[in-house]
Order: structure tokens, then C-alpha cells, then sequence
């Protein structure tokens, strides 16, 4: 019998009565669900009904149990997989159960382990498997492949019962969408119907949780008109707008909520204000310096709980763009403020889902604090150990304790969170939690590999560090993270997810030259270009391959090399890097600087490869002496060794250059 015939049931497919007690066990009504045997048997062994809220959904799934003595295994790309046998006819007839379709389970009666995949993921694989569909018409029996690590546990029970909720969901909100096209009766609360009761309703709760695909997706139902006709729905779509990034839409809508001002609670007008300045600073109306001083201002007069946390953060943000994190002093204020946001949320009269949620943001900030912590001390250790030898060790020994607090810190907040989430069967915090985690993996791991190449160590010391399946462990965690958000239709998240997907894989396959797994990578492929058709934006770039080239391309103790190139602001930071690094005297920055724009305007006015620029160093004998004065030059040609006199003016070193050498030895 084929795929498209209907199954036929005869003594042989009699599952054992051990497997169906065993599995009537684990899918039971206190995890979620209501089984029901089907007698007599017509085609699927357990009909299984989802509950919500422990009431009957209506919404149904089949389970087929298969169970043998000793299950066979075998080796597919390093994976063990229980390898098992079903008719055809039946595996197409648990297809046609749409939507809920089902679980193929299998007993092994001798170990009693239940193992289960889904309809659609076993489908999927034997169509992999053949070329082409000849096997639906031509074979009685069909081989499928279970993973054995699909071990039907307390964890992946709880992930069965989330992706069964988000179908029963998803497919009643594509029924309600689509039922009228197709003559169908739909029964749908009257109220989500209309866009605008949604948004007046929940629209805050949306916001306070993050949700703002759920809210571009009701306010994009909805006309320039009755946006901008209602106060609470214009002021809804113009933080949405600055939220997702996209502040010309936003501030558009800013403009128009100032129509509506006395119509405003006192918590809405403190939004609407903070919207403001992130608008105006995001397009570049209002600089740095100019935004936070703004914000302070504002920040006194905000009596908003919400409001309050929210400029805080973007407060916090803008401090660390300017706090030199080896300061003693400024990384004390840095650390007092996250306290007291961390105080502000913890006693936030909101849910527990909101509060995670803020405690999220504000363990990004710990990371940005711990990588620049490591990298600012590596940059000072090197600068020590160039000029001066090797720090003291009760100095690195002081680093490693920092740096190690702060990745305890955010390791331990992001694990709570990660429970809660599998507790309360949370799937947007888990994702989002999973998210967090691999981008920092991500982000250290690369800056550790730049650490390694700056301090001449490179690639060999390096690949002991993140051990690979710290990689592995990363990689199925981002792509459980885009998975979920991919079912929510949260697209923009999940394309961010495949992106970092695609990051980590790089840098695995840069340090051990493989891919971490090469079935995978072809997937996350097919579907990120999916994705950037879907959202209209260009091909991905991995960035990590740039970072790395421009890393590979440094020689060891080059620190300065490109400090000639930077603004001025960024070359006082590395000046002050420096001064801070050795122990030098603060008015000594000066000098420093006055060394990179010599450099600067030097490389621009002479040809290196006939003269060379040298530095008189007498003063870096000693501490003392360091950058006291303004550095000294001669300008010296390859071919004669003629050399001019010494200066630290570029304009008297040219003019010496052509009156005395000019153009004799080119």
C-alpha cells in the first residue's frame, strides 16, 4: 500500500500493551493533555486532545507507538539514531491528520525508554533521504530515524505540550484570518476582531513585555487615519516605531501625539517625552553628550515606575560609552546605578515575566562592563609589559577576580531566568534568555581570540580555551531560540537568531576548521535567505570574517599601530589608556597625542619607501622621563642615510628635507 492509501489494521500492527501504558503515563492530564485509545484501532493508536488552562481546546494530535524488544541503532554524522520501520500507508494517513498532525513514539521494551519525533520532522527526513517521491507508491514499509537523545523525559515532554499550545494557537489565528476567503464558519471573540479595542486593552501590556511584533502586527491592520484619530493609538505606534528601530515612522507619530497632550495620564506624557529624545538623538538631531545631559534633566522629574527604569537604562547606556571601566571610582558609580535599577525592578508592581524581562537589559550592560573590563586590561598589561615588563601579579590576579564576578553575575541571573521560563512554560523568555546567552558566548569568545592575537599568542593558545562543545551547546541554543520565535511569527528576532547562528559557526569553523555541523549550517542557510526575502533587506554578511582578517593582519606588539587614524576623541582614550596603564602623570596625554598627529600627518606628507621617520627614545629609559616632552624626529633616507636635523615640528623636518637632500636618491 502506498503513501496516499488509507492504512490497514491487522494483527501485526498491535502495539504492545506496555508501550501504550508507559506512554498514557507521560502524556497525562497533569502534564497537558487528554489521551484517548482509539477503539477500535483506525489507523493511530492514541488520540490525544491539548488542554489549556486545564480545560479541553478541541484541538487534537495522533500518537503512533511503535515498541521493540532491543531497538536498533546506527551512526548518522556523529548522531546515534534508533532506526525503525513503518507502512507507508500509515505515516501518509498521520500527514493528512492536519493541523495537529502528531508524534511517532518508540518503546524500547527492554531499557522501557519511550523516544518520540514529529510527523512532520520524520516526513521531512525520508524525503531527504530520497530523491525523489517514488517511495510513497512503490514501497509496503518505509525506514525512518529517531534521534536518541529525543528521549521522551520531563523536559521534552514540557517542550511537546509548548509546540502543540503555539499550533493550537497559530492555526485558530491563520483560521480566523482566512476562514472567510474560503466560505467557512469561523467563531472568533468578536473583540479581537477589531484592532483598536486590542490595542486599548492590551496594547501597554504588549509594550511593558516586549511584544512589539505583536503590536506592529495589530497597528498594521489599521489605516493612517484611525491611528492618528485616536491618542492612545498614535502614542502606542510611535514607541513601537522607536522600539524596532525604525525613528523616521516614529517620529512622525511623535509629532502627531502632540495634539493629544491634555488627553495624556502623567505616565504617558513621560513616555512620550523619553520617546522624544531617543528620536531625536537615533537620527542624529542632538549628539552623545547633548542626550545624556538631557536625560539627567529629565530623569529627576519621571514618577513613573516603568518610566523610571526605562530612562535609567538609557542613562546606564550612555555612562558606559564614557567610563573608563579600570577607573576604581567610575566603575563604583556604573555598579551603584545598576544596583539601583536592579532595587526599582525587583519592587516593580508588575508581573514576574516584565521584571526578567528588564533584568535582561540590564545584564547586557554587565557583559558590556566585563568585556571592556578584559579588554581595557589586556590593552594596560600589554602597554605595561612593552614599556615597563610584566604587571604585578596582585594586579592580574585583582583583573581575574572582576572579570570573573561579572560573568558569575550574568550567568547566574540568566540561569534563574532560563528555569522560570521552563517552569512556567514561558517560550518568548526562554527564547529570549537563549538569545542572550549565545550572543555573549559569541562576543567574548570572539574578543578572546583578538586578545590572543594582539599578545602574539594567536590561534594555538587559543583553541584550548572555549572547549567545542561549548560551540555545540551554543549552537542548538540559538537555533531553539530562533525555532521559537520563527513559530511566534517574530521574524525580525528570528533572522537576528540565525544571524549570531551563523557568527558562532563561523568562528567554531575558523578556530577547528570544520563546521560545527554541516546538515545544520545548509538549513540556517536556506532559511535566513527565506527570511531576507520575507523582510525585504539585503544578503547577510558574516561580520566575524572581517574582524578576523583585520586581527590576523596585526603583528604582536603593534598596540598603537592604528591609533594614527582615529578622531581626536578617540585618540585622547588611548592616550589616557596609556597614562593610566604606566602611572603617568595626567598632563602628560598631550604629549601623547601630539606623537599620533606627527604619525598621522607624516605617513600623508613622506614616501616610506625611500626615508624612514624615527623617534629619538632617550625618554622612555625611564618612567620619569616617559612622555615628559614632546617626542623628537629625524626624517633618514633608506639609500644615503643622509638625516635631517631633530625636531618635533613635521613642517621644519620637510624643509630641512628639501633644502639639504631633496630629490638626490629617489
Amino acid at each position: 500500500m502506498g503513501f496516499y492509501d488509507n492504512p490497514i489494521v491487522d494483527i501485526h500492527s498491535k502495539t504492545s500493551e506496555e508501550s501504550v501504558i508507559a506512554t498514557k503515563q507521560v502524556f497525562s492530564q497533569k502534564n497537558g493533555f487528554l489521551v484517548r485509545e482509539e477503539n477500535p484501532d483506525k489507523g493511530v493508536d492514541l488520540d490525544v486532545e491539548l488542554l489549556i488552562d486545564n480545560q479541553v481546546s478541541g484541538f487534537k494530535f495522533a500518537i503512533q507507538i511503535k515498541s521493540a524488544q532491543k531497538l536498533q541503532t546506527i551512526q548518522k554524522k556523529g548522531n546515534t539514531f534508533i532506526r525503525y520501520n513503518i507502512k507507508t500507508s500509515r505515516l501518509g494517513y498521520l500527514c493528512r491528520r492536519s493541523p495537529g498532525f502528531g508524534l511517532i513514539v518508540v518503546y524500547d521494551n527492554q531499557e522501557q525508554q519511550l523516544y518520540y519525533d514529529y510527523v512532520e520532522n520524520i516526513y521531512s527526513s525520508i524525503m531527504s533521504e530520497h530523491n525523489d517521491k517514488e517511495w510513497m507508491n512503490n514501497n509496503e514499509n518505509v525506514t525512518f530515524f529517531i534521534k536518541t537523545s529525543n528521549v521522551v523525559d520531563k523536559e521534552n515532554i514540557i517542550s511537546i505540550y509548548e509546540t502543540m499550545r503555539r499550533r493550537y494557537f497559530n492555526f485558530n489565528k491563520m483560521y480566523n484570518q482566512k476562514a472567510y476567503d474560503f466560505d467557512l464558519p469561523t467563531f472568533q471573540d468578536k473583540e479581537f476582531e477589531d484592532p483598536v479595542a486590542v490595542l486599548e486593552k492590551y496594547g501597554y501590556v504588549f509594550f511593558n513585555k516586549n511584544e512589539y511584533q505583536i503590536l506592529f502586527s495589530f497597528l498594521s491592520k489599521l489605516n493612517l487615519n484611525k491611528i492618528v484619530q485616536n491618542h492612545k493609538i498614535v502614542l502606542l505606534t510611535a514607541i513601537t516605531y522607536c522600539q524596532i528601530g525604525q525613528y523616521v515612522e516614529g517620529e512622525y507619530f511623535l509629532k502627531k501625539c502632540e495634539s493629544f497632550l491634555s488627553e495624556y495620564s502623567n505616565e504617558e506624557k513621560e513616555l512620550l517625552l523619553i520617546s522624544k529624545l531617543t528620536s531625536e538623538f537615533s537620527l542624529g538631531k542632538i549628539d552623545r553628550s547633548a542626550f545624556y545631559k538631557k536625560l539627567k534633566e529629565v530623569e529627576v522629574s519621571i514618577k513613573g515606575e516603568m518610566n523610571s527604569i526605562f530612562i535609567g537604562l538609557q542613562i546606564l547606556f550612555m555612562e558606559l560609552l564614557t567610563t573608563t571601566i579600570y577607573e576604581e571610582k567610575s566603575l563604583e558609580n556604573v555598579f551603584k546605578k545598576i544596583e539601583s535599577i536592579e532595587n526599582q525592578i525587583n519592587t516593580l508592581d508588575a508581573s514576574q515575566e516584565t521584571r526578567y524581562l528588564y533584568m535582561l537589559e540590564i545584564i547586557s550592560f554587565v557583559h558590556q562592563i566585563g568585556i571592556r573590563h578584559f579588554l581595557e586590561s589586556a590593552t594596560r598589561m600589554m602597554i605595561q609589559k612593552k614599556i615597563l615588563g610584566d604587571s604585578p601579579l596582585q594586579e592580574r590576579l585583582a583583573n581575574a577576580k572582576l572579570l570573573v564576578m561579572l560573568i558569575e553575575k550574568t550567568q547566574k541571573i540568566l540561569q534563574l531566568i532560563l528555569e522560570y521560563s521552563k517552569k512556567t512554560k514561558n517560550d518568548y523568555l526562554m527564547a529570549t534568555v537563549l538569545f542572550k546567552k549565545t550572543y555573549m558566548f559569541y562576543s567574548f569568545s570572539l574578543q578572546s581570540l583578538g586578545i590572543s592575537y594582539s599578545s602574539g599568542t594567536g590561534l594555538d593558545s587559543f583553541k584550548e580555551t572555549p572547549p567545542a562543545n561549548l560551540f555545540k551547546q551554543a549552537y542548538r541554543e540559538i537555533i531553539n531560540a530562533y525555532n521559537i520565535f520563527q513559530e511566534r511569527n517574530d521574524l525580525r528576532k528570528a533572522y537576528k537568531c540565525l544571524a549570531i547562528s551563523m557568527e558562532v559557526n563561523y568562528l567554531h569553523s575558523f578556530i577547528n576548521a570544520q563546521n560545527i555541523d554541516d546538515c545544520v549550517h545548509k538549513q540556517i542557510t536556506v532559511a535566513l535567505g527565506r527570511l531576507e526575502k520575507d523582510l525585504n533587506i539585503e544578503p547577510y554578511k558574516i561580520l566575524t570574517e572581517d574582524m578576523l582578517i583585520t586581527l590576523i593582519s596585526r603583528k604582536e606588539g603593534h598596540i598603537f599601530d592604528d591609533c594614527y587614524s582615529l578622531s581626536m576623541e578617540e585618540k585622547y582614550q588611548v592616550a589616557n589608556t596609556i597614562v593610566q596603564s604606566i602611572g603617568l602623570p595626567s598632563e602628560r596625554i598631550d604629549n601623547i597625542i601630539s606623537e599620533f598627529n606627527f604619525m598621522q600627518k607624516a605617513a600623508e606628507a613622506i614616501n616610506t619607501k625611500y626615508f624612514d621617520i624615527l623617534q629619538n627614545l632617550s625618554h622612555t629609559k625611564s618612567k620619569d622621563t616617559l612622555y615628559k616632552e614632546v617626542p623628537r624626529y629625524v626624517i633618514r633616507c633608506k639609500n644615503c642615510n643622509y638625516q635631517t636635523v631633530e625636531s618635533d615640528n613635521l613642517d621644519t623636518l620637510l624643509g630641512c628635507l628639501r633644502a639639504e637632500h631633496s630629490h638626490i636618491c629617489l
